[in-house]
């Protein structure tokens, strides 16, 4: 059988899948610190399985985005709707918190 390119080792595979995992789990965890601030609120397993659900917000937005506004769906646009999510999801949580201040 023919390959068009070397086939994936194990170690190749399973590098890739801790990244994918790692970026679903911290952009999901940034969405649950902004919606349970507190510390106490949730216990980290709860927030650990909220964190992988929630995790699949940027691509989502992402999905949405190119099917509404034709925004292309490639590496670029991928690691910019994670930094939204994961500094959107920082910064109401520090609002929450009080560690931004909010001026009246």
């Amino acid at each position: 059988m023919a390959f068009l390119h070397d086939p994936m080792t194990v170690f190749e595979v399973l590098y890739s899948a801790v990244i994918i995992i790692g970026i679903v789990v911290i952009s999901g965890f940034c969405l649950t610190l902004a919606i349970f601030p507190k510390r106490d609120e949730i216990e980290i397993i709860e927030r650990l399985g909220l964190s992988v659900i929630l995790g699949f917000t940027p691509f989502v937005l992402l999905y949405f985005f190119d099917k509404n506004f034709n925004v292309p769906i490639n590496f670029i646009t991928s690691v910019l709707f994670v930094l939204i999510v994961c500094i959107g999801g920082l910064a109401v949580w520090g609002w929450r918190r009080g560690i931004i201040k909010q001026k009246v």
